[in-house]
Formats: C-alpha cells, sequence, structure tokens
C-alpha cells in the first residue's frame, strides 16, 4: 500500500452502510470535477463519495481556489436531492453541511482538554464555510451538473476539512485566515475515523434539510459568525454594506442596509467589520 492510501481505511469507509459507492484517488485535481464527470457518464450509485488523499486544485465558489496538503479530509458527496430540490435550495444544502461540519469540530475539540479546544468557538460563515474563532477551517462547494436526457439528478457536495495539515507551508493569504485541528494543539487524528463521523452527521442534517426540519433554521443562526458585525458584499456590480441580522430558515443573509433590510441568497463577502 502507498503511504498516501495508508491514510484511509478503505474497506472500513466503504462499510458505511448509507454509502453506495467509493471512489478514491491518490491524488486527483478537484474531487467536484471527478464527481461530476461521473455523475455525467451515469457511472455512480447514490449516495457517492469521491474521496482523495491530495487535491491539488480545489475549488471555491467562484474563482476561489481551496489549498490543501497531506493530512486534510477531502472529498465530495454525490446525492439524489429531494424532488423540490433546485437552485434556491443551495444555499440551503451548504448551510446544512456547514453544521454538520461544525457538530464534528465541536465532537473532537471537546474530546481534546487543550486550551485551544477549551476556548474555541466553532461557527458558520455565511455561506459555505466553517470557522473556529477568526480562522477558517473548512469549507464547502455545492455543484449541481448540467442536466443530460438520460441523467439521473444529482447534486454534489465538495467539502474539505483541515485536519492533520499544519497550515506552515500554505500560501500567505490561506496562512494568515486559516488554521487546522492539528494547529489547534489536537494531536493527529485517524481520518478514516474523522471522515465516518462527519458522514454520520452529514447524513443526518441532510435528512433534516429534506424534512424541512425547522431545527436547522434554529440551529445555523445560533452559529451565524456574521450576526451583529458590519459586512461588505459583492453581488454582481453591486457593492452592498450592512449589519448583519443573521442567516434566515432559506439560508439568505439579512443585511440592514440603506434601502431597509434586505435579503441576499449569493454573493461574495469582502469585509467584515
Amino acid at each position: 500500500m502507498s503511504p498516501a492510501a495508508a491514510n484511509f481505511d478503505l474497506a472500513r469507509i466503504r462499510a458505511n452502510p448509507w454509502l453506495r459507492q467509493v471512489e478514491y484517488r491518490e491524488s486527483i485535481d478537484s474531487t467536484n470535477n471527478l464527481a461530476l464527470e461521473l455523475v455525467r457518464g451515469a457511472a455512480l450509485e447514490l449516495p457517492a463519495l469521491v474521496l482523495a488523499a491530495e487535491q491539488t486544485k480545489g475549488r471555491g465558489r467562484g474563482e476561489n481556489r481551496w489549498w490543501s496538503s497531506a493530512g486534510a479530509l477531502t472529498f465530495s458527496l454525490v446525492i439524489e436531492p429531494p424532488a423540490d430540490f433546485d437552485r434556491q435550495h443551495w444555499p440551503k444544502l451548504a448551510l446544512a453541511a456547514a453544521l454538520a461540519t461544525a457538530e464534528l469540530v465541536d465532537e473532537v475539540l471537546a474530546s481534546h482538554a487543550t486550551r485551544a479546544a477549551t476556548n474555541a468557538s466553532v461557527g458558520i460563515r455565511w455561506p459555505n464555510d466553517v470557522y473556529v474563532g477568526e480562522r477558517k477551517l473548512a469549507g464547502l462547494l455545492v455543484e449541481v451538473p448540467a442536466n443530460g436526457a438520460s441523467q439521473r439528478p444529482a447534486v454534489v457536495l465538495g467539502l474539505g476539512l483541515n485536519v492533520n495539515n499544519r497550515l506552515d507551508d500554505a500560501p500567505d493569504d490561506v496562512r494568515r485566515r486559516g488554521t487546522s485541528l492539528v494547529d489547534l494543539g489536537i494531536a493527529e487524528l485517524d481520518l478514516s475515523g474523522v471522515l465516518l463521523r462527519l458522514l454520520d452527521h452529514l447524513r443526518s442534517r441532510i435528512g433534516d434539510l429534506t424534512r424541512h426540519s425547522p431545527d436547522l433554521a434554529a440551529e445555523w443562526q445560533r452559529r451565524c459568525l456574521l450576526r451583529g458585525r458590519t459586512v461588505t458584499l459583492e453581488q454582481g456590480p453591486r457593492i452592498v454594506r450592512g449589519s448583519c441580522r443573521g442567516i434566515e430558515a432559506d439560508g439568505s443573509l439579512a443585511l440592514e442596509t440603506a434601502r431597509g433590510l434586505e435579503r441576499f441568497y449569493a454573493g461574495v463577502l469582502t469585509s467584515v467589520e
């Protein structure tokens, strides 16, 4: 077995009762790219996991890139969407997955009695990031492949979580604003175990989304890191500045702006004060 493959117990992962298919690559440009390709070729049984030991060109929202190194957890989960799922539900899926990730991180921090773990506050930075304090720990990207005549409906949820990878060698901007569990003082973790626990949380929260559980909105509002802060949001040519009132039940960001209370379903945060 190669050193990269040794990071994962693939037999244990494939035994997960929720997953119907697992695709593993030691090195890949983007797990979302491969997932979208496999969906277009009707080569996946859903739910499916596309997992990589190394991701060289991970994608974020818009033109953003997700930097990762050995020891990070990078994967894409491909699911069949609920019957009423369309583009307007994307923010809610990203938030449900961010909530699941935050809950997993809470568990990890609580089980390790370090000062960093004890003092850490885990929250969601709309629309798709998980932060510990003021530093980014995980990012998510939801994509839906273009519909083909015979293609089954599918949604691709890409997720990157910094686990055992130190950010010492990361680009300057990533090092300034990012962190990892090991950089928080957590001893190196079993990546397969972290992945399987995260899948359990994802399955639960995606189920809540399918059932339209009101608990979801209450939880992502509670974990909203932007509430009460002044933010600047780029939405196409428009630059919006306002005071954040939190995340609404439909996944939108509520901002009190010069025009009054407005809700935004997409956009790029350029500053948070």
